[in-house]
């Protein structure tokens, strides 16, 4: 946190993952209450001002990985559409990795820490630049995570057993999780900054939605049930000369406008 830029006045597109995931990926406002793209008439369109087509342009190798099935929410077959020259998901990883499968998912995928060993693997490995969008499965119901993670002691404040309204025991659950979610991106970072991968490499993580609003009562539902986090690692050559603002009220829309400036070089791109 002190070394990277955190904006926390952040919002997501939408209220869920297909719904926040396809506009940050296409560069377009959420609509309210509608069908996903990759559920609908729209599966096999290309949209033109998709975010990994700007990258490919750009000499990019493009790949969409998710840390989960390809058939959910049709997205393997949609993102072949928008710019990804590949799409990867739980099996390609476990096989890559070489490890069984079932041994390393839950409900929902492969556990987030071989995600991103495979990440890493796939940078070490590149022989173009890459523009990898990872999409993980950490952090969701039912709460799964590897028997072997060793996590800090869980204490809950006062203040936040106030505003949990849901069961406790469940909360409980719901926060290991999360804290196993947020460790193995801090341990991806930590090795990614510590290799020779820093030195030309941006990171960017955020989240598709607030999770925890179900189970919490908030003193200000307006300002506080959205928010989200966005974080930037970014090798030093490529920091803008003046410090972010990241008090800005801020949100997915300005994810690639954002990454575009500070990756590319006088590309026109639509937004």
């Amino acid at each position: 946190f002190k070394e990277d830029t955190l904006f926390t006045n952040f919002i997501s597109s939408s209220n869920g993952t297909i719904v926040s995931l396809e506009p940050l990926l296409l560069n377009i406002t959420a609509r309210p209450k509608s069908t996903s793209f990759a559920q609908g008439k729209y599966l096999n369109t290309s949209f033109y001002q998709a975010s990994a087509k700007v990258y490919k342009d750009n000499g990019y190798e493009t790949s969409f990985v998710y840390g989960g099935d390809l058939s959910w929410r049709n997205v393997g077959n949609f993102m072949l559409k928008q710019g990804f020259e590949s799409v990867e998901g739980k099996t390609a990883i476990a096989k890559a990795l070489k490890k069984d499968e079932a041994k390393i998912s839950h409900d929902w995928g492969v556990f987030d820490e071989y995600l991103y060993s495979y990440i890493e693997q796939k940078l070490k490995d590149a022989k173009k630049p890459q523009f990898i969008f990872v999409l993980t499965t950490n952090n969701h119901p039912p709460y799964k995570i590897p028997k072997d993670y060793k996590s800090n002691s869980l204490v809950i404040s006062k203040k936040l057993k106030e505003h949990i309204t849901g069961d406790m025991e469940l909360a409980k659950l719901r926060f290991k999780d999360y804290a196993y979610a947020v460790d193995m991106a801090g341990k991806f970072l930590d090795d990614i900054k510590g290799s020779s991968l820093a030195k030309n490499t941006l990171i960017a993580i955020t989240a598709d939605n607030n999770t925890v609003e179900g189970i919490m009562k908030y003193d200000n539902y307006y300002t506080q049930t959205k928010k989200i986090p966005f974080y930037i690692y970014m090798p030093k050559y490529l920091k803008p000369s003046s410090e972010f603002d990241t008090a800005l009220p801020s949100s997915h829309k300005d994810i690639f406008p954002t990454l575009y400036n500070l990756t590319l070089s006088d590309v026109s791109y639509t937004a």
